[in-house]
């Protein structure tokens, strides 16, 4: 192993290291842009690809969208790995904590106090199609 670091590090010169740090800031820059992107969809579109989307750096950038209910989707997603479940598991919203917490891909294990647990925090319908306006 160390023979091989040694020979690595003859190629390695500042030119590289350069070259490198740029590849990784214009990934960087790339991955904001897409956030830039994201948080420009209605609402709608964001919960329409939380819910279908099996691809995981989809869902990573969905689970820091501001939206709660996003957030709370992507939770309920079966596609999302244990990185991203235990993230939402820690989520500050309840709503959406409880969800990821309810994945199976999530390996956080918290107790939750019953008085903590309202409806909304419970409730199993499809958030692309509820009105919690009419919640009773």
């Amino acid at each position: 192993m160390i023979v091989k670091l040694v020979k690595i590090r003859k190629f390695i010169n500042t030119n590289t290291i350069l070259l490198l740090f740029l590849i990784i800031l214009r990934k960087i820059i790339g991955s904001n842009k897409i956030m830039e992107d994201l948080r420009k969809l209605p609402v709608e579109k964001l919960l329409d690809m939380a819910y279908k989307s099996s691809c995981i750096q989809e869902l990573n950038k969905l689970c820091n969208i501001e939206s709660m209910i996003v957030r709370r989707v992507v939770a309920k997603n079966r596609n999302i790995n244990s990185y991203i479940a235990n993230n939402l598991a820690t989520d500050p919203v309840l709503n959406v904590s409880y969800i990821a917490l309810k994945n199976p891909n999530c390996t956080i294990k918290r107790d939750l106090h019953e008085n903590e647990l309202v409806k909304c925090v419970v409730c199993d319908k499809d958030e692309r199609y509820m009105n919690c306006t009419l919640c009773n």
